[in-house]
């Protein structure tokens, strides 16, 4: 018997070092991508590049998180919540648009701007053998029939990237330096928000590029004072051309950071060594990424897709980047703004974007969204003084990067309810990590502050305490009927309630007293939009579920039976009103709804629909369905690239493995019973627990703990009887349903299924 176990014991240590994507996972074609939405994607959180081709030229589409046109809407200055309240008595909103809507959608700022291009005429080299993105290296390949090759990568923490050409008839190939289109005539323009307005309308004159001897330089002015750079240079080697490029923005608060120029001359200063090294240090930050979690599982189209998202979280996410944008690094290159200006939309967008990281084991990574949010909290304070006179602190709804409000539909942008919802991302890293020190200095305060704000929102009705207005994403869109007037609506109930039981789980007291809105579940009308307005019809936006999944109001710990009859008649609307006006994203969040009650089969399958019918060639969602013979599946066949589709896939994926809801944390909870072999490695469990485990034959049979703070895990049962190795002190107390340690930071214990005789 030792001996059985000493070997599960090595099988399992031996897969924890291989928990890496495999060149089956890779991106792989015969022939460069054609358009800049297909193609090959690289990025370090900072500096992003999409490789393809366009025309007889290899293109290389450079970005920079941080490089944006931050012109203020002065129309928005004057938007008072108060001002609204008293035009959805009147029934005319027309004043309101004309400050809180319109200028979005005529103003070619602010927005997220494209950076440069860098091209190689290629036109001699002849057919492409095969172009590849190595997901567990973060480098592109790309080979030619007659022998040249090329390496392409973006280092995992410097803002360099790299381009090295070997192979005869090289010599002739340089890179071109083309600026974005800022002066081009503007072609016709259809929907200006969705399909991007024209870079001229931004009004710049386009910089020049200026020959640096071993580089070339090109600066942008762009809006106010501000200014861009991008450098590129080539070095020589004996068996080899080396292309260096950087870019960097005079928006960076970073201190003392070299600009492009002077990155690059230093990275073409001994060329081959300072891209030996770079190479090294930048395959080992992508090894130790992917050995942070793994799961493995028997179907290869979601098995692929959630590799190729986990590895755009990787190039998208890093400590001390700007926050994840609609399109992040990848801005656009068709000569226009990128769709929605590429902002950061926090209806939706930026909350789901970072879903994959709390059980996915990437806390690091996530800390760029709660950094930048706590980074402008006084903005976000006067901006909630100013908007609705209250005290604490809101969040406009669609934000530019220093976090100013930039309009857009006014009931979801400039809602009193945002910093809610973002509260969200603060309480989970706290929970995933343990860490009290965030808990202290950065989770509290702000639940705090919400809460201030959110209690002076109140208003009595009737003896009841209500917002004077709510809404909800993105229902009824932009109309009048968006807004509900002395009526709270599902969304906006379940973010209070969030409030009120987060702020005293960590304050332990109750903000609001007696002024509480409740939350509640009719039995006759399950989840509706508001109060007296059901759900139905097909949406995108499943704002109204919000207490089902994210905040986890109704779970299946707390009156379990009641709890999934509201969860069940949730999902079953959706299901009845099909998917005519849904997005990619909708399909991603369907499947998380879906493991929440445990349907797994039915989960694996809307993650395929997403994978295979709103994601192109390269992974990118590109919201519309693209499946134009599924009749079953959007009436949109648009293709604006989003990111948050992807990551919330990602996150439904690792919810099929692994939950922690209400206190308990569950194994496979969710897992499709046609995949009877599958396994996890070192998924976050709340509390710091990291978890990995294996099913055989449709069985659990292997599970393992390490406790990364000191803390107390409750598991449902993943069986009966077991063989415990381990501390004495960290043996479980058991009852029927659960087993509950008491571990100590660093210990571990490994618990292996007894076939019953």
């Amino acid at each position: 018997m030792r001996l059985i176990y000493l070997f599960l014991n090595v099988c399992c240590f031996a897969y924890s070092l291989t928990a890496q994507p495999s060149e089956t996972h890779n991106l792989t074609a015969d022939s460069l991508p054609r358009r800049w939405d297909e193609a090959l994607p690289l990025g370090n959180g900072h500096l992003g590049a999409l490789i393809w081709q366009s025309g007889n030229k290899l293109r290389i589409s450079l970005d920079r998180a941080d490089v944006w046109d931050l012109r203020p809407i002065e129309p928005l200055r004057a938007y008072k919540h108060a001002d609204v309240v008293e035009a959805v008595k009147k029934g005319d909103l027309s004043a309101i648009h004309a400050i809180g809507d319109v200028p979005y959608d005529t103003s070619a700022g602010p927005t997220k701007l494209p950076v440069a291009a860098l091209e190689f005429d290629i036109s001699a080299l002849g057919p492409v053998r095969r172009a590849e993105l190595d997901l567990q290296s973060a480098k592109c390949l790309i080979t030619w029939k007659n022998g040249v090759s090329l390496e392409i990568f973006i280092h995992a923490t410097e803002p360099i990237g790299w381009a090295v050409w070997r192979g005869k008839g090289i010599n002739g190939i340089r890179p071109v330096l083309i600026p974005p289109a800022y002066q081009q005539s503007a072609a016709a323009e259809g929907n200006q928000v969705v399909d991007g307005a024209s870079l001229a309308r931004l009004g710049y004159q386009t910089g020049v590029v200026k020959n640096k001897g071993k580089y070339e330089l090109y600066e942008q002015k762009i809006w106010g004072d501000h200014r861009y750079q991008v450098a590129v240079g080539s070095g020589q080697w004996p068996d080899a051309t080396g292309v260096a490029w950087s870019v960097s923005s005079s928006l960076n608060v970073l201190p003392n950071v070299p600009s492009a120029g002077q990155y690059v001359a230093a990275m073409l200063n001994l060329p081959e060594r300072q891209f030996g090294i770079a190479q090294r240090t930048h395959v080992r930050w992508w090894q130790r990424y992917w050995m942070a979690s793994d799961i493995r599982i028997p179907d290869p189209v979601l098995q692929k897709q959630y590799y190729l998202d986990m590895y755009k979280f990787g190039c998208v996410a890093r400590k001390g980047a700007p926050p994840i944008t609609l399109q992040a690094i990848w801005t656009a290159d068709n000569g226009k703004l990128p769709p929605w200006k590429g902002d950061l939309h926090h209806d939706l967008n930026t909350q789901l974007s970072y879903w994959p990281a709390y059980v996915g084991n990437h806390l690091t990574e996530a800390e760029s969204f709660t950094d930048w949010l706590w980074n402008h909290r006084d903005t976000f304070k006067a901006y909630t003084k100013r908007v609705f006179g209250t005290p604490g602190l809101n969040v406009p709804g669609v934000t530019t990067l220093d976090g100013q409000p930039m309009g857009g539909w006014h009931q979801y942008s400039l809602s009193p309810t945002v910093s809610a919802w973002l509260a969200q991302h603060f309480y989970w890293q706290w929970s995933f990590s343990g860490d009290s020190t965030f808990l202290n200095e950065r989770a509290r305060p702000w639940i705090q502050d919400v809460a201030l704000h959110l209690d002076s929102m109140l208003v009595q009705k009737d003896s009841v305490w209500t917002l004077e207005l709510s809404s909800s994403p993105e229902f009824h869109d932009n109309s009048l009927q968006a807004w509900y007037l002395n009526r709270m609506t599902s969304y906006d109930a379940a973010l209070y309630q969030y409030i009120y039981l987060t702020h005293h789980k960590l304050t332990g007291e109750y903000p609001f007293g007696p002024r509480a809105p409740k939350y509640v579940l009719h039995a006759k009308e399950v989840f509706p939009i508001a109060p007296g307005e059901p759900y139905a019809e097909s949406h995108r936006h499943f704002s109204h579920l919000m207490g089902f999944m994210p905040l986890g109001l109704v779970n299946k710990q707390e009156l379990p039976n009641t709890s999934l009859h509201f969860r069940l008649e949730a999902i079953r609307q959706l299901e009845q009103y099909g998917a005519g006006n849904w997005t990619g994203y909708s399909h991603a969040w369907l499947a998380n709804l879906y493991t929440r009650i445990g349907e797994g089969e039915k989960a694996a399958k809307a993650l395929r629909d997403f994978a295979q019918c709103y994601c192109g060639p390269n992974s990118f969602h590109l919201n519309g369905n693209q499946c134009l013979d599924r009749k079953d599946l959007s009436n949109m066949h648009y293709r604006p690239f989003t990111l948050e589709g992807n990551f919330a896939a990602a996150a439904a994926l690792q919810s099929m493995f692994l939950q922690s809801e209400g206190g308990i944390t569950e194994i496979f909870p969710a897992v499709p019973e046609s995949w009877k072999e599958a396994s996890f490695s070192t998924l976050r469990a709340e509390g710091g627990f990291l978890l990995s485990a294996t099913r055989t034959g449709g069985k659990t049979q292997v599970v393992e703990i390490e406790a990364t703070q000191n803390g107390r895990l409750v598991l449902v049962r993943p069986f009966q009887k077991y063989h415990f190795e381990g501390a004495e002190s960290a043996r479980p107390t058991e009852d029927f349903q659960h087993l509950t340690f008491r571990m100590k930071k660093g210990e571990k214990v490994r618990l292996t299924a007894l076939t019953p005789p």
